[in-house]
């Protein structure tokens, strides 16, 4: 008989529970919240259109960061964090090659540049247009990022065909880039001490159950 059989005193061990995984929506908002203030603030018109470069680094590193973050999100059963993070990750390379190509050169858009930009804002206004209808099930900030950046991507999209002026986009991103960065803190904060150090607000719309 083994000793475990024999001898009352010893105990087979407990099983160690796995750790679950953690969310990194601290990281993508922050990700999107930098990315955002940077380019946004370089077309409001207080600063020198030469500052727009600045985004490059920014918007490759981290928008490939937020990527990372959307892939992380769909492993651990986080679908709207996943699609956001995601989407918005390629977003922001995308944005960034764009900027980084014609700069070299490689890409030259004439005097279509606005349209294809209008065109461009057009697809990612009909992307954000059903996340922010998603967002009402986060909690309130979360709801409230989302209709600034709703309001953003319609702006930058009437832009792009001549309507308005680019910077009232820009400074809706300006405020947009603000209130990601609070989420993430709040995300961050809270969770960091378990209890509400910044508050975030309920969800508009509750899940329906069955």
């Amino acid at each position: 008989m083994s000793q475990t059989m024999t001898n009352p005193q010893v105990h087979t061990s407990e099983p160690t529970p796995t750790p679950q995984p953690t969310s990194a929506a601290a990281l993508g908002l922050a990700a999107f919240a930098l990315n955002l203030f940077l380019i946004a603030a370089s077309f409001t018109g207080e600063l020198p259109s030469t500052l727009v470069p600045l985004f490059l680094s920014t918007g490759l590193a981290f928008g490939a960061v937020e990527a990372w973050v959307g892939a992380h999100e769909f492993r651990i059963g986080s679908p709207f964090t996943g699609l956001v993070f995601g989407s918005f990750g390629a977003f922001w390379i995308a944005t960034g090659l764009i900027f980084l190509l014609m700069n070299a050169h490689l890409l030259d858009f004439g005097n279509d540049f606005q349209k294809a930009m209008g065109l461009y804002f057009i697809a990612w206004t009909l992307l954000t247009s059903y996340l922010w209808i998603g967002s009402a099930l986060v909690n309130a900030i979360g709801f409230t990022v989302f209709t600034v950046l709703m309001a953003a991507m319609i702006f930058f999209t009437l832009w792009g065909f001549g309507l308005v002026t680019v910077k009232i986009g820009a400074w809706l991103g300006v405020l947009d880039a603000v209130l990601a960065f609070y989420m993430s803190a709040a995300i961050l904060l809270n969770t960091m001490t378990d209890r509400i150090v910044l508050p975030v607000g309920r969800a508009l719309l509750s899940p329906a159950t069955t």
